[in-house]
């Protein structure tokens, strides 16, 4: 599935299941039953200050992902569970700082039915409720999975819900919500209110509804035979009406899957002379590097219109085309090719899945619409009012990933409605990007005793004057070329990570550098392959990442490389002190990469991040003034944080030593020679000598090696290091 594509089950509407919850629920008595099941949270101390930070029942938010098994869910199951929540202190450098204490509950749906919650708490001093209380269902019990799908914080007692759960392991979420800081001064009264109490009352009744499968009719068509498509949609329905899973489902059943589910009623009547592709049931296909005319003019509407939209610009007069990524890599399409200044079209992408065929878009499709729903752009095609082009990028396309794309015209949705949408004639550009090696989306770095965010990543660059300039070196691979070619043509570097805000504005630029990499051996300057600078690119963020405050960079570059293994460093540079973007300490600067990658255990985005280890552990190389003492080089590094090693469970270990890019290349045309063999005959020597000192003061990059402008002694100095050595 892509990144940031949401699920395809629908959430319940939960207006009228809760006047269903059972009138034992409503009830606000602190009574705790003897063989209620007590929650496991490892607090013992007689101040919150002594609080155990090792929560045994912590959560998602833990080191172990500590969830506390609260037994399986039958029709007719009631259970009951009590014990403390609310918040603490730790202590700081900037002093006293709030945590949540949260206790987190996994259970196991045996059946399909209605879960009905209950919460009560009471102050420790037995004085009453507290002021709020706050719980969440969540439909998956996997961390990285689970989607909360109800949620609710109340001063009411109870603070109740009811929600329809399928079949598996779910996710229950207690505490109340996080207290201030204390202030500074005072007061001194003061008081940490993290033993408060908290009874939950869980009733579950199983609902069997065998009319509830995909082969059903539309959920918002009427139709003589029972049930619909929509399974976490029909279900409720039906618990709340029997007889439209039973007789057939009427009008009352779709009227009431409209006001239960978030599906979208589609209707379409197209205009006279509009395009085939006007509906979204008959949708033209896009061929990558096939341009193509997008005209607009005698379109209707039939896509989701203002507050039904999830695209936040209003689009009218829409055509609609289905894409398919031909292989791993960056999907792009762009809409202003030709187009007049005053042209303003809207492109909305929408997830269809994968597999060999382009599936075909059915009315119950059509119902989930808005589940599908992926990212959307809006521009004016006018360049001088800082327009164009209208351009979707969907990085990290699977192969036969296929998508649906809708087209139309903006319109002031505010005072004018989708007839008068901008209506143009424009070329649709549509290009892929290979990506032929990926570590995987980033992974948050956690503290093991708190669970805190540690250590945003390892800075490399012209950090201060002790360490005037620090790499890393990343290893990757280049896998085997496809029939017929010797090496990959890389057109891009895409380096993830940020640019630490204390070196704001000096970061100008990031300076990058391919090794050779024999086994896991340290890099010297002997096994450069080629290096570059660049200005400082345009940030964007990932959803695939679990973080949104770091973002993607993306390094164009042109460089051969042959399949084999390499190393990559990537690092911040200024241009304030010199020209050639070298270091100046008086002016910092800063790139810090993100650890760790993912790797191999997330499912959905395997990775290919390549952990060096020994006996001794996990470890990457860093230089410690390079290039300033060649002595010195690259030196190993085990550990990236000063509170020891982080939470180092099955979700990041070996990985978290690793930073996060991907390779985007072709296919190249002939194998790359080694740096300083510039005549091509294998041998570094007089000759090649010759050809760099007789390009001395230009900005020939084929002489270049270290990626500043200028030939200079910092290139002698490379190539020195190499002199004589025959080439691999």
């Amino acid at each position: 599935m892509h990144p940031g594509i949401m699920s395809l089950s629908s959430m319940t509407a939960l207006g009228a299941a809760l006047a269903l919850a059972p009138t034992a629920l409503a009830q606000c008595d602190f009574s705790i039953p003897p063989d209620a099941l007590f929650n496991i949270d490892e607090f013992t101390g007689t101040d919150c200050a002594d609080r155990d930070y090792a929560d045994a029942n912590g959560g998602c938010g833990t080191c172990g992902q500590l969830l506390q098994p609260a037994g399986n869910m039958v029709d007719g199951t009631i259970l009951q569970i009590h014990g403390t929540i609310g918040s603490y202190p730790v202590s700081t450098t900037a002093g006293l700082v709030a945590f949540r204490d949260l206790d987190w509950y996994l259970i196991d749906v045996k059946v399909a039915g209605f879960i009905d919650l209950s919460m009560v708490t009471e102050k420790d001093d037995g004085s009453g409720p507290i002021a709020q209380s706050e719980f969440w269902i969540m439909r998956g019990g996997d961390c990285r999975a689970a989607h909360t799908v109800f949620s609710s914080v109340s001063a009411e007692c109870p603070n109740a819900g009811r929600v329809y759960l399928e079949t598996g392991e779910h996710l229950l979420v207690f505490g109340a919500p996080l207290e201030p800081n204390p202030p500074p001064q005072g007061p001194a009264d003061f008081q940490w209110p993290c033993t408060s109490k908290y009874l939950v009352t869980i009733e579950f009744a199983a609902v069997d509804v065998p009319s509830c499968t995909t082969d059903a009719g539309p959920c918002l068509t009427a139709h003589q035979t029972p049930g619909c498509a929509d399974p976490a949609c029909c279900s409720p329905v039906c618990a709340i009406d029997p007889a439209c899973c039973e007789t057939a489902w009427d009008a009352e059943c779709a009227a009431s899957a409209a006001t239960e589910c978030e599906l979208f009623a589609h209707t379409c009547s197209s205009p006279t002379g509009a395009p085939a592709n006007d509906c979204i049931l008959s949708p033209a296909s896009i061929t990558i590097g096939s341009p193509l005319v997008v005209d607009n003019s005698n379109a209707g509407t039939d896509g989701p219109i203002d507050v039904e939209s999830p695209c936040q610009y209003a689009c009218g007069k829409d055509l609609w085309y289905t894409v398919t990524a031909p292989g791993r890599g960056n999907l792009t399409l762009s809409l202003c090719a030709g187009a007049a200044a005053t042209d303003d079209s809207v492109i909305e992408v929408y997830a269809l899945g994968s597999g060999e065929t382009v599936p075909a878009i059915t009315p119950e499709f059509v119902e989930r619409l808005p589940d599908a729903f992926i990212g959307c752009r809006d521009d004016t095609c006018n360049p001088t009012e800082g327009g164009g082009p209208t351009t979707v990028y969907l990085p990290n396309c699977e192969e036969d990933e296929h998508f649906l794309v809708r087209i139309g015209g903006w319109y002031d949705e505010a005072t004018q409605g989708p007839e008068s949408a901008d209506e143009f004639s424009l070329t649709l550009v549509p290009s892929f990007e290979r990506v032929v090696f990926d570590t995987g989306p980033q992974h948050s770095v956690k503290r093991s005793d708190t669970g805190d965010l540690v250590n945003l990543g390892i800075t490399s660059g012209c950090v201060n004057a002790t360490n005037a300039q620090r790499w890393l070196a990343q290893a990757f691979f280049m896998p085997a070329t496809d029939p017929g070619f010797s090496s990959w043509r890389v057109r891009k570097l895409v380096v993830k990570g940020f640019i630490s805000t204390q070196y704001i504005p000096t970061t100008t630029h990031l300076a990058w550098t391919v090794w050779r990499r024999t086994g896991s051996n340290r890099p010297i300057n002997g096994d450069q392959v080629q290096s570059g600078i660049v200005p400082l690119p345009t940030p964007y963020n990932e959803n695939a990442d679990d973080t949104g405050s770091l973002s993607t960079y993306e390094i164009p570059v042109d460089l051969l490389l042959e399949p084999g293994t390499y190393f990559l460093s990537v690092w911040g540079a200024n241009t304030v002190g010199s020209a050639s973007g070298t270091c100046d300490p008086a002016s910092p600067a800063a790139f810090a990469w993100f650890v760790s990658a993912w790797g191999s255990v997330d499912q959905t985005s395997p990775g290919e991040a390549v952990p060096l280890s020994d006996s001794a552990g996990t470890y990457m190389w860093r230089s410690s003034i390079f290039p300033g003492t060649i002595v010195q080089g690259f030196l190993r590094v085990g550990s990236v944080t000063n509170y020891g090693p982080p939470c180092v469970t099955n979700d990041v270990a070996p990985y978290w030593l690793n930073t996060c890019f991907r390779i985007i290349a072709e296919s190249g045309a002939i194998a790359q020679g080694c740096p300083g063999d510039y005549n091509g005959d294998g041998q570094r020597d007089g000759a090649d000598l010759g050809q760099l000192l007789g390009a001395w003061g230009t900005e020939d990059p084929i002489i270049n090696l270290t990626g500043d402008p200028v030939v200079d002694g910092a290139d002698l100095g490379v190539f020195l290091t190499s002199f004589a050595v025959p080439c691999p």
